[in-house]
């Protein structure tokens, strides 16, 4: 059997690529084969941080008490609507929170439309269904506001037991409710749907939001945290992976939630099944949006993964990212200049699409 063999020049041009390629970090060399980002526009301004994205729209903090909504479109930066003292993260549903300078809060959509008006003091809880618990002021007796069509449904605080009540985010047709008696014991924790109904029984110890739904819950102070879908179902009967890390955060679209390692507390994300899919390695990772999370490594530097856990933004690229919006736009602040830059990963390019925003409830 012959062996044909490698010209000297073949050979040293194999080895340095090797050596080249050794010497970058993993995910560098993971990037190059997935998904990776595009510099859409660099625009000469200076901002303290961007809060939170949602279609080609951002929330950036101008100053340290001062927020605004900007705009990507026709390849430039534009802002939106007024300057106000607090902007809340985007829900799914395209709906924020806003404070006026006299802290008197409002919803907006993404286009910076008032979608509620000033009989509404107390506004809380934004859920990616699109509702949110509103009131006159706090102490007023709550509601649910459908902000899709400006329905409302009552939130009584007491009930005819002498208990009070008190009411989490509505999604995917649950509510978490708890029971607390007249010395602030609590009494009873369970799933209610918008007529106060109970869905889901309990007792449970601490429940989360429903999330694309799932979520996570735990039984009693000595159980394990479970998965359960919207019907109650148990899909995952301990959550903890016999104790080796600790389940929290909204579950994604992808089926993941953060997960911490009991032992040395980094992050990284399983399943509902239980499969840890990206393995607890970073020092902060956030939920995963539309397919992609920001992590940080080891020095603290920012990077983007997709749902593998393929490295999209290399680390240290960048100071500062926002989650991914539902168009693929992420809004990152440059490490030299501190200047903003607008990115998009994937091939998304759909328009965002949420309420009647002819209407202010």
């Amino acid at each position: 059997m012959k062996v044909k063999k490698l010209g000297q020049k073949r050979i040293s041009l194999l080895l340095v690529v090797l050596l080249v390629l050794s010497s970058l970090p993993m995910g560098v060399v993971a990037s190059a084969a997935e998904k990776t980002y595009t510099v859409l526009c660099e625009p000469d301004v200076q901002w303290a941080g961007v809060d939170s994205a949602y279609g080609d729209v951002a929330v950036v903090a101008v100053s340290g008490f001062v927020y605004q909504l900007v705009e990507y479109a026709d390849g430039e930066v534009r802002t939106l609507g007024d300057q106000y003292s607090r902007i809340t993260e985007f829900s799914n549903s395209g709906y924020a929170v806003m404070y006026s300078e006299d802290g008197m809060p409002s919803v907006i959509n993404y286009k910076g439309e008032i979608v509620t008006n000033s009989q509404y003091q107390y506004l809380e809880g934004i859920s990616d269904d699109g509702y949110v618990i509103a009131a006159s002021d706090y102490e007023s007796e709550k509601v649910l506001l459908n902000l899709n069509d400006g329905t409302t449904t009552a939130l009584p605080s007491s009930g005819a037991d002498g208990y009070t009540y008190s009411y989490g985010t509505y999604n995917n047709g649950c509510m978490p409710v708890q029971v607390y008696d007249e010395n602030w014991e609590t009494v009873d924790v369970y799933y209610a749907d918008t007529a106060g109904n109970v869905v889901i029984p309990g007792p449970f110890q601490s429940i989360s939001s429903f999330s694309n739904h799932y979520a996570i819950v735990q039984k009693d102070e000595e159980g394990t945290p479970q998965i359960i879908d919207t019907s109650g179902t148990v899909v995952l009967e301990d959550a903890s992976l016999g104790g080796t890390v600790d389940v929290y955060g909204r579950i994604s679209e992808e089926g993941l939630v953060m997960a911490n390692d009991a032992q040395n507390y980094k992050t990284g994300y399983m399943d509902v099944t239980g499969k840890l899919v990206i393995p607890c390695q970073y020092e902060f990772s956030s939920d995963f949006h539309n397919g992609y999370a920001v992590v940080r490594n080891d020095d603290w530097e920012l990077g983007l993964i997709d749902a593998k856990g393929n490295i999209v933004i290399p680390f240290g690229t960048y100071r500062t990212l926002s989650r991914v919006s539902n168009t693929g736009i992420v809004w990152a602040t440059k490490h030299d200049s501190g200047k903003p830059a607008v990115l998009r990963v994937g091939d998304s390019s759909s328009k965002p699409t949420v309420g009647n925003f002819n209407d202010v409830y």
